[in-house]
C-alpha cells in the first residue's frame, strides 16, 4: 500500500514537473517577436502574423536596386555574406526589419539593411482581405557571393532552419 501511494506521487510530482518545463519553455519563445539575435526598435508589432504564403514574391524591386546602388563593382565583389532579414510589411506597403542575422565578412550595419527595408516602399504582405491581421512577417534573405546579389523571400520551413543554424 506505502508503495501505491510513493508511485502515485512521483507521478503526481512529475506531471507537476513536465507542466511546469512547457510553460516556461512556452513562455519563453511564444512571446517572442524576434526570430534573430540582432533587433531593431521602431516597426509596430500589433496585431501582426505569420507569412501566409498569399503572395511569395521575394521583394519589391526597388529594394534590391537600392541595396545595389550603395556599392561599387568593386566593393560588392569583395562582399561574401548571407543575411537572413525578419520583416515586418504593412497593408500599406511599407516594411520595418524587426531582426536579422548575418554570417559574412561584414556587418549589418555595414551592409545598411535596416536603413533600405524601412525606406522602401512598395513591399507585398499578402495579408487576405477579411483579416485582422494588420501586417506581415516574412522572411527574406541575402546573399552577397562573388559580386551578385541574391533577394528571396523564405519559406516557413527555411525560417525555421534559419533560426537553429
Amino acid at each position: 500500500m506505502h508503495a501505491r501511494r510513493g508511485v502515485s506521487a512521483y507521478i503526481v510530482v512529475m506531471k507537476d514537473l513536465l507542466v511546469m518545463v512547457f510553460i516556461l519553455i512556452c513562455g519563453a519563445t511564444c512571446t517572442s517577436q524576434n526570430l534573430y539575435e540582432h533587433k531593431f526598435e521602431g516597426c509596430d508589432t500589433n496585431l501582426f502574423g505569420l507569412d501566409a504564403g498569399v503572395n511569395q514574391d521575394a521583394a519589391p524591386l526597388l529594394f534590391e536596386q537600392r541595396i545595389l546602388d550603395q556599392y561599387t563593382s568593386t566593393q560588392l565583389k569583395a562582399i561574401d555574406a548571407v543575411v537572413n532579414l525578419q520583416v515586418l510589411i504593412y497593408e500599406d506597403g511599407t516594411a520595418c526589419l524587426l531582426s536579422a542575422h548575418v554570417q559574412g565578412n561584414r556587418t549589418l550595419e555595414e551592409l545598411n539593411v535596416k536603413s533600405i527595408v524601412d525606406t522602401t516602399i512598395g513591399w507585398d504582405a499578402g495579408i487576405e482581405e477579411d483579416s485582422d491581421i494588420q501586417s506581415s512577417s516574412v522572411g527574406i534573405r541575402l546573399d552577397y557571393n562573388h559580386g551578385f546579389l541574391t533577394v528571396r523571400r523564405m519559406s516557413l520551413p527555411e525560417i525555421m532552419k534559419s533560426i537553429t543554424n
